[in-house]
This record gives C-alpha cells, structure tokens and sequence, in this order.
C-alpha cells in the first residue's frame, strides 16, 4: 500500500490538472482547424459532403409551418434536424425534448456558456402590472368597501409540485453538454440548411421587385422562437372576477439575447405543446427592468388551452417565444385603410399606425373593453417615457364589474400622479349602488361627450358646457357635456341624443391639423359597435384606429 506525503499529492493533482488542460486544447485545436467545423460548426463535421451538398435550404417560415403540422424539427448550428426517430428514445424523455422543438439548439446542446435563472428576483419587482393587493367591492349597502385579495388555496399536490420543483430546479431548463456520440447521433438526423431570410438578409439571386413585395420586409423581426422560462406569475383583477387576468414574466434562455426595444402595438407569440397538439398565442407584451424580461396579461379561460395551460405553469419551467412583432403585421387590412405604398419600403417598414410623427400624440384618446386595455397601456407607458412632450391622454374603460377591472389601482395612482396628463373614466355594465362612475353600456351620448368635453378643435371655440341627463330602462345617467350655444336635443327610443352641435363639432374636428387620434380596443362585438357609434356620430375616419 502506497502512502503518499502531501508535497507528493500536491505533485500529482497538478499533473493532473496540466494534463487535462493539455487534452482540452488539443482537442479545441483540432476542432479549430478542422474545415468542416468552420465552415459550419461541430455538427458539419459529423456530416460527410455527399450527404451535405444536396441537403435543401429551408428559412424559419418553413420549420414553423412543418412544427405546427406536428413534424419535430429543432436547429443547431444552422443545420435542420428531425428528432422525431429520437424523442422516445431519447434518456431525459419526451417532455424535455418537445420543449425545444421549433428552436435553435446550438447554444443548450453543447452547453458553452453557463445559465443563472433567479425567479426570486422577480417577486418583488415593482411594475405597471404589480399584482393589486386590495380589492374594491360593494357591500350589502352599496358602499364601496376595500379588503385584502386572497389567492386560492394550494393543495396537497400544489404544494408537492413546489418541493419538487425546488428540489430539481437545475433540472427544469434543458441544458447539458452532450457527447460525441450524441453529436454524431443528431447529425445523423440532418434534412436540411438553413437559410437567413430575415430582415436585412436576402438570398443574393432576389431582385428589386423580389424584395419589395417579399414578405420579410413587411416584417422587422426574426421569426425563429426562442426558449423562455416563466419567473413571475401575478393576478391583476379582483379575487370575484369571473375570468381572472394574470400578469405572466418570462426571461429569455439564449444569453446573448436581450429584448428590443417594444412600442405601441408590439406582440409576441407563444408556442406550447399542449394536449397533443401544437398551440399558439398572440399576446401584447410589457417590458421590464431586465433587457431579458418581458410579460404579458392574460385572462384565463376555463376551457382556453393556452390560458389554463400557463396557469398551471410553475417558475422555472419553458415556453416558446416568437417577436416582438409590430402591429402592422397583424392587421390585415392596415394597406388599404392606410392607402401606404408598397414601394416606398422605408416609411413602410418604420411605420407604426399607434403613433404619431414625432412619436407621440398631442392629443390621445383611448377606448377599451377587458384585456383591450393591454395595447393601451404601452401606448401610456411609451407616452410617459417622452416626459418631454406635451400631451393628454383619455382613457375610457369598459368593464362588467369592478372587480374585472385590470390594474385599476395602477391606472388610479398614474392619473392621480401624471400632472393632468392622463384622465381616466370607468363604465361598468353592473356597478355598485354608491359607484360615482359612468354605468350601462357605450353610446352614442358617452362617445361624443367624453371626446367633446375634453379636446376642442382650434376651430371650434364657441363652446358652453351644459348637463344633460338621459334616462333608459337601465340607468339614469347624468353626463356633463360640451356643445354649442343653441342646442337641439331629441330623445329616440333606443335612447340616442340626436342634436345639431355634433355637426359643428365633427367639421371642426375633421379639419384640425393638431396631432389628434382615437384608439378602440376590446372584443369584437363592442369593436363593432363603436364602429357604428362613430360613423354616425361622422366621427372622422383618419382620426381613429381600431387594433384587433
């Protein structure tokens, strides 16, 4: 038996140490100058010419379009693969592999750089969407009362996840250094190359009129999916309300990815795995203190896939992410209201309908319904990053109850602390018996008064305020609104307030220069209706916008 003395230990941890440091570099030299590998990557090494060279191109369109119909690709290393012979046989399961289907794996697969996600950091971060701790309800008197929202109670296989989850943290983000063979193995499932067609990248035989009607230039962002991990879940809306809205933050894995810079109408999509199929999502997206982060607000559906299915998401575990996008992409008829020409590509792809010139709006009125709010708020926010402008904001809120009314502590403070900047007025359809609110549904009265009696037109000076009370079988309403000196008023059954200011007002409007807008978002059939309030109001159309 050998007894070594310490000098002699110390003698032979470092040989140790140098010779594993000498096998390291040999064999990142080797990897260095080998072609194959230069030319594109570890993976092309493992790949022979006669099975590269006729291997087809295919951009990130095609691989979402083949993810989506259920094929099980993955990129590495600008290499296309199919994993589907390999999922189920694959040691960490078929779970941990569907989270990366449809994304790039070059960076997880080989594990060059460490990964740190902190979920903790996120619990305490104050924010737009800071959950609201106390709810405001009506008590049997009708007085509005105020008392501490409570979450649901955890059950025993709840608090089970959580251990769990704690236990295994490290385990939740697929992540690990593979070996040889397992590099070899992926390289055997090799269909194709991949080919940049994003903004900026084109192939090099396209031409002018190729480019100017491509797709691609009509969109600024990559249409890859990156991998995030939920951080942060909190609930935005009263503890009574029907469908609850929850504010979800996600931090992106890739880290040499930071989220750009988001306006008015930006969204991303979400993919996820759900029940067999392939599920994905548009959601209006926040930004946050970290360049990683963003979140987004959700209402949660009792048979939605995508809302239930995030819902029961725990911290730390993965989704899929797509964007930012801009609005135009999704508004399918934005060239044709718009009258924008496809041949000046420059304004085209700058262009955002959400904002004005200069950015941002002299004058902004915002009406919206439930989660319409969402696109709303980032107008607000990017508006009050400008502190520099001169501006007035209007924000008209539908909801059906006061507990389905999101951030309205947040929306309250930010009135109460914005300088006159921004004003905010609630309708709800059932309000408590003491609620100093607008109550019943959106008519023509509410749309005209809440514009008319907050912005005249510079040509249109000759303005009184009066009150006018309405009744209908649902509610008596008093509204305080401006008009003319001589007004006349006539009472219809369907309880419109038809009067001859309008005319004069609209006129006015229609001719005035100032950077003025009108922004409706909500659930379609209350779109529908504020677009027949506004056309016969004669509401001018290249003062509104309408965001689906």
């Amino acid at each position: 038996m050998f007894v070594f003395s310490f000098f002699e230990k110390g003698i032979l941890v470092l040989i140790y140490i140098c010779t594993e440091c000498w096998y390291k570099y040999n064999k990142l030299s080797k990897i260095k100058n080998d072609p194959k590998v230069n030319e594109g990557g570890r993976l092309r090494s493992e790949i022979s010419d006669e099975d590269y060279n006729p291997l087809p191109s295919l951009t990130w369109k095609d691989i979402n379009e083949r993810v989506i119909g259920g094929a099980l690709l993955v990129v590495a290393e600008n290499l296309v693969f199919d994993i589907r012979k390999w999922i189920h046989t694959h040691p960490g399961g078929v779970k941990i592999l569907q989270r990366v289907v449809g994304t790039d794996i070059s960076d997880v697969f080989f594990n060059d750089k460490d990964l740190e996600i902190k979920t903790d950091e996120f619990k305490d971060q104050e924010s737009i969407h800071t959950s609201d701790l106390y709810e405001e309800s009506g008590d049997q008197n009708g007085n509005l009362v105020r008392k501490l929202s409570i979450k649901r109670k955890q059950t025993i296989a709840d608090a089970v996840d959580r251990i769990n989850v704690n236990l295994v943290k490290d385990l939740r983000i697929v992540m690990h250094r593979h070996s040889k063979f397992a590099t070899a193995k992926l390289a055997s499932m090799v269909i194709g190359k991949l080919e940049k067609t994003e903004f900026g990248e084109f192939k090099k035989d396209s031409t002018c009129e190729d480019i100017i009607s491509s797709s691609a230039m009509l969109s600024r962002e990559p249409e890859s999916f990156k991998r995030y991990v939920l951080v942060n879940k909190d609930d935005v809306t009263g503890i009574q309300a029907e469908y609850p809205v929850k504010k979800f933050m996600f931090q992106v894995i890739d880290l040499n990815y930071s989220i750009p810079e988001i306006k008015p109408g930006d969204y991303i999509e979400i993919m996820c795995h759900i029940k067999g199929q392939v599920v994905i999502r548009s959601y209006n997206l926040f930004k946050a203190k970290s360049p990683k982060c963003f979140s987004v607000i959700i209402k949660i559906y009792k048979e939605g896939l995508m809302s239930t299915y995030l819902d029961k998401l725990l911290d730390g575990f993965e989704i899929k992410v797509r964007g930012p996008f801009g609005i135009d992409r999704r508004m399918n008829d934005l060239f044709s209201r718009q009258s924008i020409s496809l041949l000046n590509s420059n304004s085209l792809l700058n262009y955002n309908p959400l904002l004005n010139n200069d950015g941002c709006w002299d004058t902004l009125f915002m009406l919206c319904g439930g989660t319409g709010i969402s696109p709303m708020l980032q107008l607000i926010d990017y508006h009050f990053e400008h502190k520099d402008k001169d501006f007035k904001l209007y924000l008209l809120f539908a909801n059906n109850k006061l507990h389905d009314i999101i951030h309205k502590r947040y929306l309250d403070k930010l009135e109460l602390t914005s300088n006159g900047k921004l004003k905010v007025t609630y309708i709800l359809k059932y309000a408590p018996k003491k609620w100093d609110g607008l109550t019943g549904f959106i008519d023509e009265n509410i749309i005209f008064d809440w514009i008319s009696k907050n912005y005249t037109p510079k040509e249109y000076t000759n303005i009184t305020d009066q009150t006018l009370t309405t009744e209908s079988p649902r509610e008596s309403i008093e509204i305080k609104r401006a008009s003319l000196d001589e007004v006349s008023t006539t009472q219809a059954n369907d309880n419109t307030v038809h009067d001859n200011s309008r005319i004069g007002y609209m006129d006015a409007l229609a001719n005035d220069q100032s950077g003025f807008m009108l922004m409706s978002c909500g659930p379609s059939d209350m779109l529908n209706a504020v677009k027949e309030i506004l056309e016969n109001i004669k509401f001018p159309d290249d003062k509104s916008f309408t965001i689906r």
